[in-house]
């Protein structure tokens, strides 16, 4: 439900921002775009600020570190692949194994909790 109340926050704020810039410009109403208090382009190029480039080349870099980032997390995923065909290959069972890192990757009183609450319902359902 949190998911479609972000979509919809997202569509009034489109609605309230984005789209009286893209109607045609004889449609546009200036003074209520003026008073969203979104400053027209122009605008800004008239009080000589560049504000809009920086925030352009800010953005850019925030992109192109996010694509770094998933191009690294693409090469890692390779390697972990390689590394569990390499323990099938040794004869490894590979669930078990992934099983074994995500129970490292817990606190170990986390562990024992969940170990404890395990037993109690497999004992609940007669195992």
């Amino acid at each position: 439900m949190r998911k479609y109340q972000c979509i919809g926050a997202l569509n009034e704020l489109l609605e309230m921002h984005l789209l009286p810039f893209l109607q045609q410009p004889s449609e546009v109403d200036l003074p209520a775009v003026r008073q969203t208090g979104v400053q027209l382009m122009s605008e800004t190029a008239q009080q000589g600020h560049n504000s809009g480039n920086v925030a352009g080349e800010r953005l850019r870099s925030v992109i192109e570190r996010w694509e770094r980032l998933e191009e690294e997390k693409k090469a890692l995923a390779g390697d972990q692949k390689d590394i569990m065909s390499e323990a099938k290959s040794a004869g490894y069972d590979c669930k078990v194994i992934r099983q074994l890192i995500r129970i490292r990757a817990q606190d170990p009183g986390e562990f024992s909790d969940q170990e404890q609450l395990l037993h109690v319902y497999m004992s609940a359902i007669g195992m």
